[in-house]
């Protein structure tokens, strides 16, 4: 099970955006994000990003939506409902309307969602 942590999440953000030397506009820029939900979500007023805001975030940052909640690249294991196949099948379908790296994104928010429901017992 993996724990999620949106204040460490935050931390790890900063702390990435200082060693690439980005202000909050660059990143904003950077990852198609709202400044003032980045000045938000890193500011005084901190509220929980959106998963979407998130996956951009990462993106800009270079680092994986894993890396970014968690810590480190962890690989939760394949707990949800759906069959494998199933998923590789709507990630297919994805594929062939979008890009490779959105599709990556796309895997890597499977996992983090399935880590999250079986840190929340479900």
């Amino acid at each position: 099970m993996y724990s999620y942590d949106t204040e460490e999440m935050i931390i790890r953000i900063k702390k990435l955006k200082k060693n690439l030397g980005f202000t909050n506009e660059q990143l904003a820029e950077k990852s198609g994000v709202a400044v003032g939900t980045i000045n938000k979500a890193l500011g005084t007023e901190t509220k929980e990003p959106s998963l979407s805001t998130v996956i951009k975030i990462s993106s800009a940052l270079g680092v994986s939506v894993n890396e970014l909640i968690f810590g480190q690249e962890k690989k939760p294991e394949d707990t949800d409902d759906l069959p494998v196949e199933e998923k590789r099948r709507i990630l297919m379908d994805l594929a062939q309307n979008g890009d490779i790296e959105t599709v990556k994104k796309l895997a890597d928010l499977i996992k983090v969602v399935d880590a999250w429901r079986d840190s929340e017992g479900g």
